[in-house]
């Protein structure tokens, strides 16, 4: 087997990493929509009633707070896997050109709009079904931003919805969305900056190092700020590893370091989740892109034997987009519902958000194998086409 074999082999771990942190998202929003935790969670269940059990289920709350440092290891990933197709590209730079923003619109578009469609379907069901949840008098932040994503049902919320922007909230409510504009101008500049790889990475660099102060002190908002002094250097990152994957993985050799990667990873997961409940996000990013470094590299470097769990997790990985995508509409699907037969606006019994977890795998399942995975055949057909 080949070097370029054996690293392809690994890919499906790669992805597993995808899969994992998108299910980690999938309980972190979990949490927001259908179980109230932290200041009101404690409010109705004061310490001084708790058990040492109580104290390990809230402690393990606690640490499945990091949802958009879990994002930041997406866009590593994106990095490394969009590095591998531009290396391999083969033709003149404009056909290189063509096929990559092809494959790009028909790989994201298209469970993309499905989504859209089932956030949609989600909230006009919602109007006939549970029609008190968009006239809620509450303080709490997830209901008063329904009421705004009901609003904004409305073609130009649409229209927006295909630039990944939004008026007030994300059409269907899919605040996930969010990430997806910051992919979208990743893939708008990589063919181009590709071409100058070395510079590119260094000037990544600079930017970040300039985002420590920028984004810290002045907290700017602007979608294009936030890309080129933050989000920009994880997909950097991911390229970095790619490019450089030899020259990393031989300072591996000559001993196991295996049980070494996997712990710093383990310590680096507990310091970001940490540093993301002291509301620390960029510093938080940081460690997790670290943290995805390192795993990338034990997953391309050692052998893991296919148990139960790497099995499970690989599953996860070819899943992962579609379930990142449609676990909102599901979890809203499930909060409505929950509300329609107990009258109650806030919740806090776990079962609501552990089964609605379930749901949103089945559903993540069923939209991968009706609509991501034919697109991928397609995306298949494409590259023979342009073979030709």
């Amino acid at each position: 087997m080949t070097k370029i074999e054996n690293y392809k082999a690994k890919f499906p771990l790669l992805h597993a990493i995808r899969g994992v942190a998108a299910m980690y998202v999938v309980i972190y929003h979990a949490k927001f929509i259908l179980w109230s935790g932290g200041t009101e969670y404690l409010a109705k269940y004061p310490r001084s009633q708790w058990l040492v059990v109580d104290y390990l289920k809230f402690g393990i709350d606690l640490f499945t707070t990091a949802g958009s440092e879990m994002v930041m290891i997406f866009f590593v990933l994106s990095g490394f896997f969009i590095a591998m197709s531009l290396q391999n590209a083969k033709g003149s730079f404009v056909q290189r050109l063509q096929q990559f923003y092809v494959v790009r619109i028909i790989r994201i578009y298209t469970p993309y709009i499905a989504s859209i469609i089932i956030g949609v379907a989600v909230l006009l069901w919602i109007r006939k079904f549970a029609p008190g949840l968009y006239h809620a008098d509450t303080h709490r932040e997830f209901n008063n931003r329904l009421i705004t994503a009901n609003q904004n049902l409305d073609f130009s919320n649409f229209l927006k919805a295909l630039l990944f922007l939004k008026n007030g909230e994300y059409i269907g409510f899919n605040f996930a969305y969010w990430s997806l504009l910051y992919e979208g101008v990743f893939y708008l500049i990589v063919p181009f900056v590709f071409l100058k790889k070395q510079v590119y990475l260094f000037v990544s660099l600079l930017l970040l190092v300039s985002g420590a102060f920028i984004v810290n002190l002045y907290h700017p908002g602007h979608i294009f700020m936030r890309y080129l002094f933050e989000y920009n250097f994880y997909f950097a990152l991911g390229q970095f590893i790619y490019i450089y994957k030899e020259q990393i993985l031989s300072k591996f050799d000559g001993r196991n370091y295996k049980p070494i990667l996997l712990a710093v990873t383990f310590g680096l997961f507990i310091l970001f989740d940490g540093l993301a409940l002291a509301k620390q996000h960029f510093w938080s990013g940081i460690i997790a892109g670290i943290s995805a470094f390192c795993l990338i590299v034990v997953f391309l470097k050692y052998e893991f034997k296919k148990n139960w769990f790497i099995k499970a997790i690989i599953k996860l990985g070819e899943i992962s987009y579609s379930l990142y995508l449609v676990h909102l509409p599901v979890l809203i699907f499930m909060y409505a519902l929950i509300f329609k037969y107990t009258n109650e606006l806030v919740f806090y019994n776990r079962k609501w958000y552990v089964t609605s977890i379930l749901f949103s795998i089945i559903a993540g399942i069923i939209l991968y194998r009706l609509v991501e995975k034919p697109s991928m055949n397609i995306i298949n057909q494409v590259k023979k086409n342009f073979k030709k």
